[in-house]
């Protein structure tokens, strides 16, 4: 097990400019943690509570400023947003390699993130669209990055975990998914309290969702649980069945924030991407689990379409979701590939073109 994300979660107005409690001495407590518990801590991040996009660009240089490199990715929400406030996104996300940006609301702030991720297409590298997503009603507290946020008033940590590992150990072993995933619950709760004591902020807690980074791939773990190849029948019930574990230990009341279920995140996912590069698993495919899984529609990579497709595609996803009624969101790459062929994020790599459908 890692930890996937150490989040701090921030009201700027609290620091009153004063960054440092997040930036000298990091590297010494991330050491100490190691040292004490054996856990690597993967990427240490920052996000904000939600802001008015008049005020993004200010804060982004404040903060590029203001924090070390031992911060990786910094997490800025926007309330409200319209279509004015699109240019002051493009040049933050153009200027600073930190920022993350998330959008959030109904259907007419989807609108605007469709034209946000239009405007990428036409005057930004792709690997950007890595870095903006848009949350279904509204921010979420979460470690996970772009959609992540804070609370209005208070400063905390959380945590989200990479262990797909651990959990195929135990279905090799016929061991307990469900006790598996609650001893790393456990791990990673010791971890942060261990952090919120030294620097006297809350513990938010942790995400127990499961998710990929390529080939720690969900996918392959879904495929185990159901005995069959990954969109065959029973995928649907797999995964229901590592939700119901997750759901367990939240059940249990124990201190988890955020989605707490299975991510599908197409392009971080190996499994995914080569079911994607044959044309076995299309976007609406995708799209479909999330009626069973959770944080939306995210990391799709999507053909060339026109703007009136792409529209009515985001209203599909949008649709979906806010029925779910959980916390969840959208994040799209588009390109102007066609299906099968690769398309390059940046610094993730490289991903196949999905089909549509």
């Amino acid at each position: 097990m890692k930890i996937r994300a150490l989040t701090f979660h921030v009201d700027p107005e609290l620091l009153k400019g004063d960054l440092s409690r997040f930036s000298p001495t990091l590297s010494d407590l991330i050491n100490d943690v190691y040292g004490k518990f054996g856990i690597e801590i993967w990427t240490k991040r920052l996000a904000l509570a939600p802001q008015p996009a008049r005020r993004v660009a200010m804060i982004a240089e404040k903060l590029e400023r203001g924090l070390s490199d031992e911060i990786d990715y910094i997490a800025i929400p926007i309330v409200n947003a319209n279509e004015d406030d699109i240019p002051k996104i493009l040049e933050v996300l153009s200027m600073h390699r930190r920022i993350f940006i998330s959008l959030s609301g109904n259907e007419v702030q989807l609108r605007v993130f469709q034209k946000l991720l239009e405007l990428i297409l036409n005057r930004l590298s792709p690997e950007h669209f890595v870095k903006v997503s848009f949350s279904i009603k509204s921010h979420i507290l979460t470690p996970y990055f772009p959609a992540a946020s804070a609370v209005k008033g208070r400063i905390g940590v959380s945590a989200a975990l990479l262990y797909v590992g651990n959990l195929v150990s135990a279905l090799r072993n016929n061991g307990s998914l469900t006790a598996e995933i609650k001893a790393c619950y456990n791990a990673a709760m010791c971890i942060l309290n261990f952090i919120s004591n030294k620097l006297s902020i809350d513990n938010f807690g942790i995400d127990l969702s499961i998710s990929p980074w390529m080939d720690d791939s969900v996918a392959r773990l879904i495929e185990m649980v159901s005995g069959e190849d990954f969109y065959e029948p029973a995928t649907y019930h797999a995964i229901f069945k590592l939700n119901e574990g997750i759901r367990e230990i939240v059940n249990e009341d124990f201190k988890c924030i955020g989605f707490n279920e299975v991510m599908l995140p197409y392009a971080e996912d190996s499994r995914l991407m080569e079911l994607g590069k044959e044309g076995k698993l299309t976007a609406y495919n995708l799209l479909s689990l999330s009626a069973v899984c959770v944080a939306g529609f995210d990391m799709a990579v999507l053909p060339k379409m026109s703007s009136k497709i792409l529209r009515n595609f985001l209203l599909d996803i949008y649709a979906l979701l806010k029925s779910k009624g959980k916390p969840s969101g959208i994040r799209v790459v588009l390109t102007e590939n066609e299906p099968g062929e690769m398309a390059d994020l940046g610094f993730l790599g490289r991903a196949p073109v999905m089909k549509l459908k």
